[in-house]
């Protein structure tokens, strides 16, 4: 296990090291146009939920034309499958973040997706591989991880008049868990449920 999780995290470094250089989180921006925001994603569950330690990177850089680009690195999760992810956040304010174990208010042992956006907000931005960005989306246009449980993801999005102040706000949350152990991400809690989350609070 940990032979293997160590491949896994020098492939996320040999593919990050291929993308553009980004700044890291809380540098000043380069321009009044531009920012860039790099984020570490961690394990939203308790270690004793099964197959739920997943781990990673993303960055949200506002583009000097308008766009939004963003980039999420990330392993440890259920391979083989479609993963939703999201640019969460609160339009109206800053002090977003990543639900703690004390967000379980349930008490069942998971933090579900409802639990979780009192911290990191509602959907704001759909991180799909293709097509639409705005819900509906289709469930296959988010990013599939392969075998080994990685994604390697970026997207630039066309220009809105939110985009510069969204990227300095947003909390990155990668979504679903093989629960049961049967090798997929079932409908239900298995495909909601938070797995990372990363952003500009943490």
């Amino acid at each position: 296990m940990q032979i293997h999780r160590s491949a896994a995290i020098a492939a996320l470094v040999l593919t990050a090291a291929a993308l553009p250089a980004v700044a890291a989180a809380g540098d000043s921006v380069p321009s009044d146009r531009v920012s860039s925001h790099s984020h570490d994603l961690v394990a939203v569950q308790s270690a004793d939920v099964p197959r739920s330690q997943a781990w990673g990177s993303a960055r949200v850089k506002a583009l000097p034309n308008g766009k939004l680009q963003v980039t999420v690195e990330a392993g440890g999760l259920a391979p083989g499958v479609h993963h939703m992810a999201h640019l969460h956040g609160f339009v109206d304010r800053v002090d977003g973040g990543c639900p703690g174990p004390a967000r379980d208010t349930s008490g069942d042992g998971l933090i579900s997706v409802a639990e979780g956006a009192v911290d990191y907000g509602p959907v704001l931005v759909h991180l799909t591989t293709a097509g639409p960005t705005q819900a509906p989306v289709t469930f296959t246009d988010y990013p599939l991880a392969d075998a080994d449980g990685t994604i390697s993801y970026q997207r630039t999005f066309p220009a809105t008049v939110d985009h510069h102040r969204m990227a300095g706000r947003v909390q990155v949350v990668v979504h679903g868990i093989d629960l049961d152990g049967d090798g997929t991400v079932g409908a239900g809690p298995e495909t909601s449920i938070p797995a990372l989350c990363g952003g500009v609070a943490d």
